[in-house]
């Protein structure tokens, strides 16, 4: 038979070929009469280009490996109402049974605030229910608006307990939110309902009837001019105020006057 004529693979390039192609090697024990013996003496220096062995090479610092969990957190912003629930920043938070962020469409162009949610509310789990949710659902439809068709949202977002006057610190805790729902929805205009909050989004003391004509007709020039620079806003959006629907089931009178708001607001939404 002919010598095989192939070159023949040292050691290690033989393991390297057959540990690439998945295949295990096992390096099989010496017999215990063969086994070296285990000395404390250093090994001699290795000089010139022989390389050192594998065992005697001086130890790499090992580097720590970042632990990282199976299923890592990601850090987000919560959503608002879940920052709302949550929120202690002011004495109100202890009436607050659960958070009523808003109510209706969150891509209109007209946006009602009023000051704070109803025990009603938090029993309906919405703004603006009840008896009061439906009168203003009637008075939305006079002017041919729907109720689900507006955004609701609140100054205060906890309930504000009979016969307690809001404070600053309470607005300012508030007015935040208030701001970033706003900036989020982008409407053309924003209507302030009641005097209470009125007075606690504008900081000022002058009765609904002196805002209403102090703001109103500016508000409404300003708009009809093509301005956008409307003396009266919040969050850069143009404000109107008028009755909320709670204060017309107290006080029917002001009807006459809550209807000319009305109708102002539909002029000023349907001049494009």
């Amino acid at each position: 038979m002919a010598e095989n004529s192939g070159c023949t693979l040292d050691e290690n390039t033989r393991r390297y070929y057959l540990d690439a192609m998945g295949i295990q090697c096992w390096q099989p024990l010496a017999p215990a009469g063969l086994q070296p013996p285990v000395t404390d003496r250093a090994p001699a220096s290795v000089s010139g280009s022989e390389a050192k062995p594998a065992d005697q090479s001086a130890p790499e610092r090992s580097v720590p490996e970042k632990s990282v969990p199976e299923n890592p957190v990601i850090d987000q912003p919560l959503p608002l109402a879940q920052i709302i629930a949550q929120c202690q920043s002011c004495g109100l938070h202890t009436a607050r049974r659960q958070a009523l962020v808003d109510r209706g469409d969150r891509t209109s162009d007209l946006a009602f605030v009023l000051l704070a949610p109803q025990a009603d509310d938090e029993t309906a789990g919405e703004l603006c229910s009840g008896e009061a949710g439906e009168l203003f659902r009637k008075m939305l439809a006079a002017i041919d608006v729907g109720l689900d068709s507006v955004f609701i949202t609140t100054l205060l977002k906890c309930p504000v307990p009979a016969g307690h006057t809001v404070t600053p610190a309470e607005v300012a805790a508030c007015r935040g939110y208030l701001e970033q729902q706003l900036q989020v929805v982008q409407p053309r205009l924003v209507v302030v309902l009641g005097q209470s909050a009125a007075q606690c989004l504008l900081q000022k003391g002058d009765s609904l009837d002196a805002l209403r004509e102090a703001i109103n007709p500016a508000t409404r020039n300003s708009l009809q001019a093509g301005q956008s620079d409307s003396p009266y806003r919040f969050a850069s959006m143009p404000l109107l105020v008028s009755y909320s629907p709670h204060e017309l089931l107290a006080e029917a009178q002001h009807k006459r006057k809550a209807w000319a708001d009305l109708q102002l607001l539909q002029s000023l939404m349907t001049q494009g």
